[in-house]
Formats: C-alpha cells, structure tokens, sequence
C-alpha cells in the first residue's frame, strides 16, 4: 500500500512540476509578445493629378483614424521606391491599428483612394488627387544666388523716398529634418554623409534625419565626415570602426530597445555613431540626436519607450 501510495504521489508532483512549467512559458510568452515591437507599414508608389500635373517636394501624409503616421516627400510625382535601397512612407502603428483604413493627404486634399494598415505590410500604391492640389507645390530658388540645399541668412537694404528697409533672407536646409532642434546639428547633418547598412534602419530611422543616405553592404574606408547610423550586425563601417569607439555596442549591449551616441575622429574625419543593440535602439539614438544643441562629448544612452527616445543612465 505504501509503495502504491508513493508512487501515486510521485505522479502528482510530476504533474505539478509539468503545470507549472507550461504556466511559466505561456506567462513568459504573453510577456514578450507585449513587449515585442510593432513593425510599421511601408508604401511607396506614384501619384496621379486629375487633369494631369507634377507634384514636386510636396509633403504626403498617412493617417489613420484622422491621426498622422507617417510621411514622405513626392518628387515627380513618385514616392519612394520598390528597391530595397529607397525609401518608402513608414505608417506606425500598433495591434489595435491592424485592418484600420490608412488615408493620404496632400495638405487638406484626400486621395481617392485608401488602404488597410498590417504589420510589416509592403506595399505599392497610386494615389489620385483633385487638381488643386497642385497648389501645394513649394516654390524653391528664392533668387538666382541662393541655393536651397544650404542654410544662410543675409541681411540687406532697400533705400526709398520713405527711409530704409532692413530685411533678412533665411532659407533652410531642405534636405535635413525639420524637426531638428539647433541650427548647429541642422548644418552637421547638412554636411556629414548618412551611412547606413540596413533598408529597415533607413525607413525607421535615417529618413526621419536626413532625405539622402548611402546604403553600403562592405565595410568601405571612411573619407569624409559621416554619421554612421546602425550597430554592427546592420552596419558594416560600424563593424570595421567599432574598436576605435569608447561603447562597443552589441545586440545585448547597451539593451533592448537601447542606444548610445558617440563621436570619435577617425582616418583625420569626424564620426558620428547613432546606433543600439536593435533598430529600436538606433531609432532612439537617431530621435534623441535631433533634440540636442551640439555633438556630446561623452557617449550618451538613450532607450525607445513609450513611442519616444529618452535619455537613460549608462546600462
């Protein structure tokens, strides 16, 4: 009877231990899953005036319930491409957002047409406007001396029968994003090439810095200043220079959703590495490199949270 009994209850704590375990991996699993980053959708496509047109350096913007997701520029009356090294409208979401219609505006103007917003979706597009539209085409070459692609601001005087007038011509840099906070890091980003490995890292991340970027797949030799954007699994010039860093960046270092900006001069040029240990962290370093007044001197660490980079202490 004892061995009967012992051997009954030798099932049972089985039982329990094998309960046990399945409850840990579904909770452990549940955990992740919410954790897990939502990849954004991404369109590219052309664009259609009715009565025909060109739109040129016009904003189109994606939104999903009224809310703005995403942008992109139309250039000849395309927007983005089906490459894998050009750009494409990045539209974010989250879970709740899956089947949801994504509309585009052009200013107040909808496109005719929508579609349905999916994790990861890749997509090809074309998009109808109304003729008005194309008043939204910006005028660019302010004169015949002043070149759109550079910032600068003169002052000059027109002398009349009523005295003189001062005014100041300021254009800004059209190719640099125009939510960077400083003027400083607006010229930076103006002057230093983009370099990035990864398509993912281009429409996640360096798009929303700059509208021109080199995407390498060889670890090349750095002969200007650059800013190097993605960690080195993504980026092979990171790879090759990482050494020559003071945080050696890894997928487990410095986290999840974790990055670090950092400067160093390299081959007589400067460096910029905006980088994580994955796109989310590079995405952080690439937002919170935008906010800043100048080029830190000290590696900075930065963590993608809340749909927004923050500053963090050293991991």
């Amino acid at each position: 009877m004892s061995l009967k009994w012992g051997i009954m209850n030798n099932g049972e704590t089985m039982l329990k231990k094998i309960f046990l375990f399945l409850t840990f991996i579904f909770l452990t699993s549940a955990v992740y899953a919410e954790s897990a980053p939502i990849l954004p959708a991404s369109y590219y496509g052309t664009i259609n005036v009715e009565g025909g047109g060109t739109l040129n350096n016009v904003k189109l913007v994606a939104k999903i319930n009224g809310e703005e997701r995403g942008s992109i520029i139309i250039k000849n009356n395309k927007f983005g491409g089906k490459s894998y090294s050009e750009e494409k409208l990045i539209v974010k979401g989250s879970s709740d957002d899956e089947g949801k219609t994504v509309e585009f505006y052009i200013g107040n103007y909808k496109a005719d047409e929508t579609t349905t917003w999916k994790s990861g979706d890749v997509k090809e597009l074309s998009l109808t406007f109304p003729k008005e539209v194309l008043g939204n085409n910006e005028r660019h070459n302010i004169s015949n001396n002043i070149s759109t692609n550079s910032s600068i601001s003169t002052n000059s005087t027109v002398e009349g029968s009523s005295g003189t007038i001062s005014q100041t011509i300021a254009v800004s840099y059209n190719d640099v994003a125009s939510d960077i906070k400083s003027e400083k890091i607006k010229k930076i980003v103006h002057n230093y090439k983009l370099i990035l490995g990864s398509e993912i890292d281009k429409d996640l991340s360096a798009k929303h810095l700059k509208d021109t970027s080199e995407l390498v797949n060889k670890p090349l030799e750095i002969k200007e200043d650059c800013i190097l954007i993605g960690g080195p699994v993504a980026n092979p010039l990171t790879n090759k220079y990482l050494s020559k860093f003071n945080v050696k960046v890894t997928n487990n270092y410095p986290g999840a959703h974790m990055g670090v900006i950092q400067k160093q001069t390299i081959n007589g040029h400067n460096v910029i590495l905006l980088a994580g240990s994955d796109r989310y962290g590079t995405k952080a370093a690439v937002e919170y490199f935008k906010t800043l007044d100048d080029i830190p001197s000290e590696p900075t660490f930065v963590e993608w949270k809340d749909d927004e980079a923050i500053k963090i202490n050293k991991p």
